[in-house]
């Protein structure tokens, strides 16, 4: 059909037709959903344009109260039909809960054909919390997917998935929202199939983060064996793809583990994916006791998402702190260091560099050092400075700040690097009061704070 074909009014025909083939369900009866059967949806995108809706549902649900707190239970979020003349699709999730499981939650893979799928039965203890519907719309400029409607209570019919340019179901993603606000709480995340789960305590993240978990095929891991020794099963964790460092979301570690039952020497990998291998996970193997008899563990902490894969044998010397991503500020021209008032300021992993002649600084570095207040403005990129009756505005790649009133142009904007905004030394650290000057030799700045 050409023209204009809102995809929601086809969905809500879709949404009856498996009413009639779930009545032994029904809405009524959600909280005791058990399994699910369906027929594909004829629409398709790619594995990419997917995971930008999946964003998107996921900005939304993270800025809307109530549905924020449904995140907090599992979440398994799928696709629907992509209508291309008018550039809109839907897009379901289900909120899962949980009383006491004994097991993990599994669904069963979905087949890369047109037809009949299942995701096969919830495990007990697990149920359906509610059911979301989404409709997104394509925007050109910038080019990305918003929410533009969403609606609760509906029918858990389960999937009304993509095809996606390989002909595959798409990806089976389970998520949880895990937010420092809520304190004394811990997101768990398990994938039946592979015998894994990630634990994240909400203290451990320094904001409101979705975490993700996906198991990974055994065509993927195909080859990628390391030291002689091929991986037995393997996931991803991840967090939002929005985010520029997904690892500075954590500031403490979290906890993955396989059950491992059956083996004698289990080991943790996690893929490099600088040096395009599996590197060994320093862990522990651990034996616990359950119904139908003991089960044995490897399980470790780790302070960044990635790669994981169970291994039936030993694949090196294993690594401490594995997945430590490679700085954005090594391949810059840095400068040795900053002194205040002749004190040496003590430099993190961001460090200070020279652009375009200009010494650019993390802005929070400096300005805790000089002892300013930050305010930071994520939907306009903005930060304000203030110190006593001083204030500086820089704009993230905006050539003008406003220092104590009317606003200058500057040639070298703030701007990113990673997950840090840098900002240019001079024109925040004068318009504070401050003078400053470059020692060439040492390659050092030297503010004076008047002190």
């Amino acid at each position: 059909m050409k023209g204009r074909f809102f995809p929601w009014r086809w969905l809500a025909v879709f949404t009856l037709i498996c009413s009639v083939a779930l009545v032994s369900v029904g809405p009524a009866a959600a909280e005791t959903v058990t399994s699910y059967k369906t027929n594909w949806v004829e629409g398709f995108t790619s594995d990419s344009e997917l995971d930008q809706m999946r964003a998107a549902v996921e900005n939304y649900i993270t800025n809307e109260g109530d549905l924020k707190g449904l995140a907090a239970n599992l979440m398994l979020g799928f696709g629907g039909y992509q209508e291309y003349y008018d550039n809109r699709a839907a897009f379901l999730v289900h909120f899962i809960g949980r009383t006491n499981p004994e097991e993990g939650f599994s669904v069963s893979p979905v087949r890369g054909v047109k037809g009949q799928i299942s995701f096969g039965k919830l495990p007990d203890g697990y149920h359906v919390v509610n059911t979301v519907a989404f409709q997104l719309r394509r925007e050109t400029s910038p080019e990305r997917w918003v929410v533009e409607a969403c609606y609760r209570n509906q029918p858990n019919f389960s999937r009304i998935g993509f095809m996606t340019n390989a002909r595959d179901g798409g990806p089976i993603v389970c998520s949880t929202l895990v937010d420092p606000k809520l304190f004394a709480r811990t997101a768990v995340l398990t994938d039946g199939p592979t015998g894994f789960t990630v634990k994240v305590p909400y203290e451990n993240v320094q904001r409101a983060a979705f975490i993700r978990l996906q198991q990974i095929s055994t065509g993927e891991l195909a080859g990628l064996t390391t030291a002689g020794v091929a991986p037995l099963r393997a996931v991803r964790v991840t967090t939002n793809p929005e985010q520029r460092d997904s690892s500075v979301i954590f500031t403490a570690p979290f906890i993955v583990r396989f059950e491992a039952t059956g083996l004698t020497e289990p080991n943790l990998g996690y893929w490099d994916a600088n040096r395009h291998k599996w590197v060994q996970v320093a862990a522990t193997v651990e034996t616990e006791e359950a119904a139908n008899g003991q089960k044995r563990y490897v399980t470790a902490e780790v302070r960044y998402p990635g790669e994981f894969a169970l291994f039936p044998a030993p694949i090196g010397e294993p690594v401490e702190d594995p997945g430590v991503p490679p700085s954005p500020f090594d391949s810059l021209d840095l400068i040795k260091g900053i002194r205040i008032d002749d004190k040496a300021v003590n430099i993190g992993a961001a460090k200070p560099f020279i652009r375009d002649g200009r010494v650019m600084v993390p802005v929070r570095l400096v300005s805790e050092a000089l002892g300013c207040k930050v305010n930071w403005e994520p939907v306009e990129e903005k930060v304000d400075l203030y110190r006593g009756d001083r204030q500086v505005i820089f704009w993230v790649n905006q050539k003008r700040v406003i220092t104590n009133g009317p606003w200058i142009a500057v040639d070298v904007p703030a701007q990113f690097v990673g997950n840090h905004v840098v900002v240019p030394l001079r024109f925040l650290a004068q318009g504070l009061g401050f003078e400053v000057s470059w020692d060439a030799r040492n390659r050092i700045v030297d503010i004076k704070t008047g002190k």
